[in-house]
């Protein structure tokens, strides 16, 4: 090091800089001044200190950003599904450049892309060709509103075939894969998002050929996935919910029968190559079936499982197979019903049916039972597992605890939190929700002030619990079994049976929510309260939120 060097070094040393930094200073200027500007480097954003290589120009304007700044802001803009828009793409001090000016954000994007390449991880570099592509093609990004305009960016150079391959195979492709993307691509964006697909049920990556697109939404999956989501809907439940796994479209039973129709057209084109041929089959008798159920002349016998077309003008209708006469209006067997209504048939059958004792039945669901809050359709719902619940006979969803029904975090709209979360309900404060964390001990002190009975003086104790279960891969119901701590209960079915008991005698349990549930619920209904206060306690603040909680939300 020069004599010159060596006194910059010492200068900058008895000015109490580090001493690394100084050597890299001194390494690349002349002159004191310029030595402080190097070491003076900081975030135009966060304002910190930071050395020149890791500082991050823009490419427009004249700040600059650490790479952490730099890869926050521009990983959000570019990859992240809630708040993605290439847009917001631009320096985040000043906002520029501004996209109103295509030619001039067509070019930016470009240079962006280089930076990018090297600032991103492989796979978020791939959504950000992908939210390219989009661009060029004019589609909205997911987190992009209806009514926001999206130009259109000219389309990138075009290479041959073998230059793709070239370029492909010098970043990690095999041949197969580069050969395959070059015959179905003309550029190396192109390229890219045909291989960087991601499938958004496994997340795992694989080329376009090898994903499915839904036929009613922008959602796609790989093709197991596809696969295997359909052929359990085929096989194991109804043909209405042959829909798109990530958000439930098309609605089946409310659009437009006709546009219900070209959707179940093309779906059977589409499962001729995914699902094997027995699957197919049955899709196609299901499909048949389903269509003939929506006509309203068309009737099964209730006999046999013969279907004929008829005429609702008449009182009663044979079946042309076994020649059973039943109800044209319920299906009833016609030998029975003759003489009564349809109203006064089905009162005399639940009377005297021992299947459908009305007393018993009703008691026995009181206890054990659910009822569809859309269709009240009644299921005997054993213990445990998920509030989540789905109706079989309408698709209402639910929560078992509370009956408040379950959205898509972009439907909701209760509160603006509700769009960053997926499939949610807004759960009264005293529903199993919010209860089946707390203590045991805690929830019988609420019934006993209360005045409400919860011990079960009709049962003598057990050694295991006597609690109807259902364990996950099962199908059957059977006793849960777990070692008792509370009469003919385990803990958990314990906490369970008083939740029930607090919500059916609706018994407002604020006074025992943690701060974490208090907080849960003025956030979902979109309140704002203070945080806690200089010099105020964590009990004061406590009772400051649930007086807030009280006031504001209803039970």
């Amino acid at each position: 090091m020069s004599p010159r060097k060596l006194h910059l070094l010492s200068t900058l040393t008895l000015m109490g800089y580090d001493e690394r930094r100084s050597v890299l200073a001194v390494a690349g200027n002349d002159t004191i001044e310029s030595c402080i500007d190097h070491l003076h480097s900081e975030c135009s954003f966060c304002t910190k200190g930071c050395e020149p290589d890791e500082m991050i120009g823009m490419f427009r304007c004249a700040h600059s950003l650490c790479r952490e700044c730099a890869y926050d802001h521009f990983s959000t803009a570019t990859t992240n599904p809630l708040a993605v828009d290439l847009r917001n793409a631009v320096c985040p001090v000043c906002g520029f450049p501004k996209c109103s000016d295509k030619v001039r954000f067509a070019e930016y994007l470009e240079e962006l892309g280089y930076l990018l390449n090297e600032l991103l991880t492989r796979n978020e570099y791939a959504k950000f060709c992908t939210e390219r592509v989009k661009f060029e093609a004019g589609i909205p990004s997911a987190s992009t509103s209806s009514d926001q305009t999206v130009f259109v960016i000219p389309r990138q150079v075009k290479c041959s075939s073998d230059e793709l391959v070239s370029k492909l195979r010098k970043l990690q492709f095999t041949k197969d894969e580069a050969r395959l993307a070059a015959e179905c691509c003309d550029s190396l964006e192109a390229c890219l998002v045909f291989l960087r697909q991601e499938c958004e049920i496994c997340l795992e990556t694989c080329n376009a050929q090898n994903m499915v697109q839904m036929l009613s939404c922008c959602h796609s999956c790989c093709r197991n996935c596809a696969k295997e989501h359909f052929t359990i809907k085929i096989t194991e439940r109804n043909i209405s919910e042959l829909v798109c796994v990530s958000c439930n479209r098309p609605d089946i039973e409310n659009d437009d029968r006709e546009a219900v129709t070209e959707y179940f057209s093309n779906m059977d084109i589409m499962l001729s190559s995914l699902v094997d041929k027995e699957t197919h089959d049955l899709f196609q008798r299901k499909l048949r079936d389903w269509t003939l159920n929506k006509d309203g002349n068309f009737r099964w016998c209730s006999k046999c499982d013969f279907g004929f077309f008829v005429d609702l003008r008449q009182l009663f209708v044979e079946c042309p197979n076994c020649r059973t006469t039943s109800c044209a209006n319920c299906k009833n067997p016609w030998e029975i019903h003759h003489g009564l209504s349809c109203t006064q048939f089905a009162k005399w059958k639940s009377d005297n049916d021992a299947r459908h004792q009305k007393e018993g039945l009703n008691a026995y669901l009181d206890r054990h039972g659910i009822e569809c809050p859309k269709c009240r359709q009644k299921y005997d719902l054993a213990r445990g597992g998920c509030l989540h619940f789905k109706c079989s006979q309408c698709r209402h969803e639910f929560c078992s605890g509370c009956d408040q029904p379950f959205h898509q975090g972009s439907k909701c709209g209760a509160s603006a939190e509700c769009k960053s979360m997926g499939i949610h309900a807004h759960h009264p404060r005293n529903c199993a929700f919010y209860l089946r964390d707390v203590d045991s001990k805690t929830l019988e002190r609420l019934l006993t002030d209360h005045r409400i009975a919860f011990s079960d003086t009709n049962q003598l104790p057990t050694a295991a619990c006597n609690t109807m279960v259902q364990k996950e891969g099962e199908t059957k119901d059977r006793k849960c079994g777990d070692k008792t701590e509370h009469g003919t209960r385990c803990r958990i079915h314990h906490v369970e049976y008083l939740c029930e008991l607090i919500k059916r005698h609706k018994v407002d349990p604020v006074s025992i929510l943690d701060e974490n549930a208090l907080m849960m619920l003025v956030r979902r209904q979109g309140l704002h309260v203070v945080g806690p206060l200089p010099n105020e306690t964590k009990d004061q603040y406590l009772g400051r939120l649930i007086q807030n909680v009280k006031v504001s939300i209803p039970l």
